[in-house]
């Protein structure tokens, strides 16, 4: 009896201490537990001084049912980054094979839960892995031959292969990726073997849900294994007439190999409608012509602030792009010669264009012809690192510069006039971090004079990672905005809020807070944790945010001007799920309303961060926001 009372004592002891740990996961406090605890009199720190998750493994491996659900909350993996001083970037590990024929293509495809991508022979037996990997299908071994930028026979070029391997981080479904060449007993041939961590691909977002209305979307990133996407989702609202909506989606990234992205959509969300149809090829460095077309259409009822009248807006969007890539064969860093041309034709279903009583007040949607041209030199290289954007998983950092230049003519509804563009960009990693700017202007020019135009410098920084106790890491973020417009369209509403770029409700009660500059610095604390509850990391946050915002002829840098906030968070995300990341925000700004507790609080999903990119877009105007 008294060693019954025993077992169950432990497992008591254990049950707790499991829900502790989740508790502390959550909120960011697991590294200080095991100090916390040794102040406790028979508890298992005090018996054996060591980390709590260790003390919790060696009591759950005393009996199979423990040991299992040990095995399924918790995981220990510490990403391991390689230090910024002296690490090559990527092209430079396959720089020794530069020239070499390719041999043979081996493609390895692993299943996203207890594999690893750096010993794909490795793997994980636990049940849970297994019940969740048989239920997903494996990416097909064609599909990511299809996703190669380089083929047998071809020649090793070691920024093309970077270029792919980051293209196959890339990819949605795709967990992490590696390229390996293997020497052959012939030093003039090579063979490569690619290896591909899939993602879990089924997953749900859920937009909006309370007692009396819903929003949820079901998604396949990886449709039957052949790199589609199929996304479906339902909506309910008994305040709505009519009370239901409906959508689907549907894009293929790579048709037929030919990297060309092909999407079909329809949306139809109560008053609002959408359908768009596109077939568009990315700039990609190794292939020479990119472009597409694309047609949307959609209804949507429209805030006009001015004459306090909310209309239905209906219009139609015409997209055609052609580029070419020029690679400038003299030069040994890679750099490239873009050029492209756009033709974007907007037409006003809705006939607004026509009534004078809304001239300018729905520029956005009226209708227009608009041809532009871009001429663009850059260079792009990677640094694999991870803890920055993600969670553990390999990030691609890109360095380089781009210098554009964009040319272009307008035929609007009420005038003609020509564009002009030009934005100068760079980054690089160093010893303390890795450092970003780009400057750009745009604007429109009739009869000589410049209109609706913007002035743009941003910069942000990261710090390297500073490991904290041998467990935990922290990361400093950093960023720099000055935004100018010039002759912006008041009756259009041009103005920049910054209640608009807090993500909260605020912005519902601050439209006052306005102008049309803006110099903003924020900031942001990240505290990565190497523990994994159920495959989630956690990722605590402090942030701040300045701004002061002004109008023509009138001084920026007044404490009237002036607008602040400061907040934490915390980010959540299972690296082998589709799933978006989840964040949840506390904020206080205090020169804006805030008049209940939804004002200070902020859930929302989202996908990661991306790094700058340095590649060309497609033409297009430089945005004021």
């Amino acid at each position: 009896m008294e060693e019954k009372a025993g077992l169950r004592k432990k497992y008591i002891i254990l049950f707790i201490h499991l829900v502790f740990c989740i508790a502390c996961q959550l909120s960011g406090y697991a590294q200080n537990v095991s100090t916390v605890l040794d102040t406790i009199p028979g508890s298992i720190a005090d018996t054996t001084k060591n980390d709590i998750y260790s003390n919790i493994h060696t009591v759950a491996n005393k009996r199979k049912w423990t040991k299992i659900l040990y095995d399924f909350i918790f995981d220990y993996s510490p990403p391991k980054e390689v230090e910024i001083a002296g690490e090559k970037s990527i092209d430079e590990t396959f720089s020794i094979y530069s020239g070499k024929r390719i041999r043979k293509i081996d493609i390895i495809c692993l299943s996203p839960f207890g594999t690893n991508i750096n010993n794909p022979d490795s793997i994980k037996q636990k049940s849970i892995s297994n019940t969740l990997n048989s239920l997903h299908k494996n990416t097909f071994k064609f599909i990511i031959h299809g996703n190669l930028l380089f083929k047998e026979g071809d020649l090793v070029n070691p920024f093309t292969f970077a270029e792919n391997e980051a293209y196959l981080r890339d990819m949605r479904y795709v967990s992490d990726a590696r390229i390996q060449i293997m020497q052959t007993t012939d030093d003039d041939w090579v063979d490569i073997v690619i290896i591909v961590r899939d993602k879990f691909s089924l997953g749900f977002n859920i937009r909006n849900v309370s007692f009396s209305k819903y929003d949820v979307e079901l998604y396949d990133r990886n449709f039957a294994g052949l790199g589609s996407e199929l996304i479906l989702r339902f909506m309910n609202n008994k305040h709505q007439n009519p009370p239901i909506g409906y959508g689907a989606s549907f894009i293929n990234p790579n048709f037929f190999h030919t990297f060309i992205c092909t999407e079909l959509s329809y949306l139809k969300s109560f008053d609002r409608e959408t359908l768009k149809i596109a077939a568009e090829r990315a700039i990609q460095p190794s292939l020479k012509y990119f472009g597409g077309l694309s047609y949307s259409q959609q209804k949507l009822p429209y805030r006009i602030d001015l004459v306090n009248d909310t209309v239905t807006i209906r219009n139609e969007t015409l997209s055609a792009t052609a580029g070419r890539v020029i690679n400038l064969s003299n030069s040994r860093d890679d750099s490239k010669l873009v050029v492209a041309s756009r033709f974007l034709w907007q037409n006003d279903i809705s006939g607004l264009s026509n009534n004078s009583t809304y001239n300018y007040l729905n520029y956005p949607f009226e209708r227009k012809y608009l041809w532009i041209t871009s001429l663009s030199l850059y260079q792009q290289r990677y640094y694999r690192r991870n803890m920055i954007y993600n969670f553990g998983n390999t990030e691609d950092i890109a360095y380089g510069y781009n210098a554009s230049a964009q040319i272009g003519y307008e035929d609007h509804a009420y005038f003609n006039r020509i564009y002009g563009s030009v934005s100068l960009a760079g980054g690089n990693l160093f010893k303390i971090g890795y450092l970003y700017t780009k400057a750009s202007y745009g604007s429109y020019f009739r009869n000589g004079r410049s209109e609706q135009g913007v002035l743009r410098f941003y910069s942000s920084y990261f710090s390297s990672l500073i490991n904290l106790r041998g467990k935990s890491y922290f990361r400093q973020f950093a960023s720099i905005d000055y935004t100018e417009g010039i002759r912006r369209l008041n009756a259009a509403n041009e103005f920049i809020y910054f209640s608009r770029l807090t993500n909260f409700n605020t912005s519902k009660y601050n439209l006052e807070a306005n102008g049309i500059r803006r110099f903003m610095i924020n900031t942001e604390s990240n505290w990565f944790n190497p523990f994994t509850v159920l495959g989630f990391r956690a990722v605590l946050f402090v942030f701040t945010n300045f701004a002061w915002l002004g109008h023509k002829n009138e001084k920026l840098f007044h404490h009237d001007n002036f607008f602040s906030g400061y907040g934490i968070g915390i980010r959540t995300r299972n690296d082998q799920l589709v799933f978006k990341t989840i964040q949840i925000k506390l904020a206080w700004y205090p020169q804006l309303n805030q008049n209940k507790f939804s004002d200070y609080y902020n859930f929302s999903s989202s996908d990661p961060n991306a790094s700058p990119n340095f590649k060309p877009d497609y033409p297009d105007i430089i945005p004021f926001e």
